[in-house]
């Protein structure tokens, strides 16, 4: 447990991802086990305490993972990750405590990876909880698609599994119910086999934004469109600093699949001017691609 003016507690309130998130919790809590996280939401139930939890703290909306005052639960050492089967399927069961990079590189080892966030950053808490948009969506859904289990503690104190077979109505209402049913200590998530793929990241100054809504919009089209291509995807953002006024856009372009030339779904994209730190697009690991998402400051994302 942290309190303001607390070291612990200084770090805790540095893990937000926009600084309108940044709330003034009157401790913070970090569980370890979910017995500990079931002992204090029984502690927090029997005395009534406003409460929060925060997973990588991505959202960037105050009160969605933070709390003025009352007890902030924070994710950050439930950081289990292990290979099992379920219903005979391979899963990695993955704490909200991580962010996607690691476990990412961790099944990289094992030739193996998983749908979740797509910038490195992103924790598994509240991505998964929120149905999860990624990278392979067009063929393989979001992510919620693929947890095929959760271990949750309910606003009682009680420690579950819930699965299609087990609470199956508790499990249709966490994909895509954000927070609201309960705290989830683990989830175990479908993998498949990781291959090599094609993408980039792209930053462009005022000059390229009106180039990036022209692609953008030309990928979009229902009819001759990139996005029929169901192994390509793009995340396009047009941003104004508001301090200097200034517009610039973004997009990272992603595509599932070991090629060497730019596909054509994604030439739109391809011939816009960048600027740093853009990298130029071509094959690479996927693993390489997550690493270039972590190289762009908050304000560049």
């Amino acid at each position: 447990m942290a309190l303001p003016n607390s070291t612990v507690y200084q770090e805790e309130q540095l893990e937000y991802w926009d600084l309108a998130s940044v709330l003034s919790p009157s401790c913070i809590f970090t569980p370890t086990t979910p017995e500990d996280v079931a002992g204090g939401l029984k502690i927090i139930d029997r005395t009534g305490t406003p409460f929060a939890i925060r997973s990588g703290g991505h959202t960037p909306i105050a009160g969605a993972s933070g709390t003025n005052g009352g007890v902030l639960i924070a994710s950050d050492r439930l950081r289990n990750m292990e290979l099992r089967t379920f219903e005979g399927q391979q899963v990695v069961r993955v704490g909200p405590g991580l962010r996607w990079i690691e476990v990412y590189e961790w099944l990289a080892n094992q030739g193996l990876t998983v749908i979740g966030g797509r910038y490195a950053s992103v924790g598994v808490g509240g991505f998964s909880l929120g149905g999860g948009m990624n990278y392979y969506r067009s063929v393989r859904g979001w992510a919620a698609d693929l947890i095929l289990n959760y271990e949750i503690v309910d606003g009682r104190g009680n420690i579950l599994q819930v699965n299609k077979a087990s609470n199956s109505k508790l499990f249709w209402a966490l994909k895509g119910g954000s927070g609201n049913f309960g705290f989830v200590t683990r989830f175990d998530c479908a993998v498949f086999p990781l291959i090599e793929i094609y993408g980039g990241n792209l930053l462009t100054n005022a000059n390229g934004t009106n180039a990036l809504v022209e692609a953008s919009a030309s990928y979009a089209d229902p009819i001759h469109g990139g996005s029929l291509d169901p192994l390509s995807a793009v995340n396009p953002t047009v941003q104004l600093a508001l301090d200097t006024r200034q517009r610039s856009s973004f997009t990272n372009i992603f595509y599932n699949a070991s090629v060497h030339a730019t596909p054509a779904a994604l030439e739109n994209f391809t011939s816009i001017p960048v600027n740093a730190p853009s990298t130029v697009a071509g094959p690479r690991t996927f693993i390489g691609f997550m690493n270039e998402t972590a190289a762009f400051p908050n304000d560049q994302r």
